[in-house]
């Protein structure tokens, strides 16, 4: 039995407890295990054993470990979820920066467009609707709203203004011949106000000038104006402004 004790002893089981002959033996023998520094307590089997598998809260024990399965599917729904926000986000500012862009050629060949007619009003005289029934109301005092305009300018050339609803142009006639002046004008409405000449207030004539012409404008987009990955109709754009004939209102 005190051999077997003694065994027990030089293989560590008995945790290094015993007298002062064991510690003896058992400072020995990691030196002749090869160690560079002896631990009492610690038998030859007891220093090979490595420090991770003694110890599992080892930081040792952590470093060796690969990603899981599990770890490994959460990584990538993560990133796909901010992958896909991203694309949505970049797709919509996209789709709103081509939106913007459209609108602004619209609002410009309108803008340009409307400066036109009220120039040409400003300066004209003998303005009247193109329809022929309201002509007729137009010359009684009521306020009249058509789809064209009638005018002559100071030189005596006739000019109109209409819009062509089969084909969303607004037209211009000079001398019997048309010219485009908007493609894409889903309306054109045009307001007259009309107002009686000193002469025709001293006769008790009808009413036979222009006081005021108010106009409104709705362009949108079509096959001609439309840019590359653009559908027709994607953006439109609304202009309304009023006129005074300088020559009625002098």
């Amino acid at each position: 039995m005190k051999n077997f004790g003694m065994q027990i002893a030089d293989y560590g089981l008995d945790g290094g407890i015993g007298d002062r002959a064991h510690d003896d033996a058992h400072d020995a023998v990691p030196a002749a295990c090869g160690l560079a520094v002896a631990r009492p307590g610690r038998s030859c089997r007891a220093a090979r054993i490595h420090p991770s598998i003694r110890n599992p809260k080892s930081p040792f024990r952590n470093r060796s470990r690969g990603v899981g399965l599990v770890e490994l599917l959460i990584a990538l729904t993560i990133s796909a979820s901010i992958l896909g926000a991203v694309a949505v986000a970049m797709d919509a500012s996209f789709k709103a920066y081509a939106i913007n862009q459209q609108q602004a050629q619209l609002g410009q060949r309108a803008r340009v467009v409307m400066h036109r007619l009220l120039t040409t009003v400003r300066q004209a005289r003998e303005h009247q609707p193109v329809t022929a029934s309201l002509v007729s109301q137009f010359s009684i005092g009521r306020n009249v709203t058509d789809t064209g305009l009638s005018l002559f300018t100071t030189e005596g050339t006739e000019i109109s203004y209409f819009l062509d609803t089969d084909t969303n142009k607004l037209m211009m006639t000079v001398g019997g011949n048309d010219r485009v002046l908007l493609y894409g004008v889903t309306r054109f409405d045009v307001t007259f106000e009309p107002m009686r000449s000193a002469s025709s207030i001293k006769t008790g004539g009808n009413y036979d000038l222009l006081k005021r012409a108010t106009f409104v404008v709705t362009v949108a987009s079509t096959d001609a104006t439309t840019s590359i990955g653009e559908e027709q109709g994607a953006a439109n754009f609304t202009l309304s402004s009023s006129v005074m004939p300088r020559r009625n209102v002098w």
